[in-house]
């Protein structure tokens, strides 16, 4: 009775320990069968072997670098065929990826090529809206305005150079587009060509690089038609309101000699 008493005792105080000896066993036997199957889908390196790691073994200490390779995989491959579509099926699919900023990045870029390949207004439009972080922004921005001002120039008239400086004032292309539409003005001027269309535009463009041409036309127009009219009083008119033309000399010569002749 005394022995099967201290059997009794003894069975207590180690059944524990070989019970926790062997479930530290098979845990360690099952650590290490896991970090097994992720050394072989690593070796494998594709998308299957790390989607079928992580369906196997959702709750492994091996989980988080599992899905980083399988994100890079599925990235990789997205780069192969570099597309948008491609590039934004990979951000619908993993989008807490830690290739998300890459992901994104060549996706902004791939939408821009193709809005490049229309390179419309629409086109650069669409892009900004639907990107309008994008660390191309910037370059579809000059683009844009680059669209733009060729399509004013194209027209060439007031109306759509007034229209793209409305819509683009801060274009790297605002310069062109204003010696465009000066030119474009004092063009309109000379077609009319008469003082109060020249006039017209010095009041409205007076720090235009064509300014001195506008004056240069319109002294020459209004001498013309003093110098039709044939009066002193009319030469007399010229000299008084416009001094400091470059037509003075000119003006002044006319002028005496239709004094003399009188």
């Amino acid at each position: 009775m005394h022995i099967y008493k201290k059997n009794i005792l003894l069975l207590m105080i180690y059944l524990p320990i070989v019970l926790f000896s062997s479930f530290v066993y098979c845990n360690n036997l099952d650590n290490h069968i896991v970090r097994h199957q992720y050394d072989i889908a690593k070796e494998k390196n594709t998308l299957k072997a790390y989607d079928n790691f992580l369906k196997k073994h959702p709750n492994s200490s091996w989980v988080d670098k599992a899905t980083y390779y399988r994100d890079k995989a599925a990235f990789n491959l997205a780069k192969e065929k570099n597309t948008f579509i491609a590039y934004d099926k990979f951000l619908k699919k993993y989008p807490n990826s830690a290739w998300d900023d890459k992901a994104i990045y060549y996706r902004d870029k791939a939408a821009l090529d193709l809005a490049k390949e229309k390179n419309t207004l629409k086109a650069y439009d669409n892009f900004l809206k639907k990107h309008p972080n994008s660390a191309w922004t910037d370059t579809a921005i000059y683009n844009r305005d680059k669209a733009a001002f060729y399509l004013s120039k194209e027209k060439n008239t007031l109306t759509s150079h007034d229209h793209f400086f409305n819509k683009h004032l801060s274009s790297t292309s605002a310069d062109k587009a204003i010696s465009n539409k000066d030119e474009t003005a004092l063009n309109l001027a000379k077609k009319i060509g008469t003082i109060e269309a020249y006039s017209n535009f010095i009041e409205k463009h007076p720090n235009s690089a064509l300014i001195d041409e506008a004056i240069y036309s319109r002294d020459e127009t209004a001498l013309n038609i003093a110098n039709d009219i044939g009066t002193i009083e009319a030469l007399k008119a010229f000299i008084d309101l416009y001094p400091n033309s470059p037509w003075i000399d000119q003006a002044k010569h006319y002028y005496k000699k239709t004094y003399n002749s009188h």
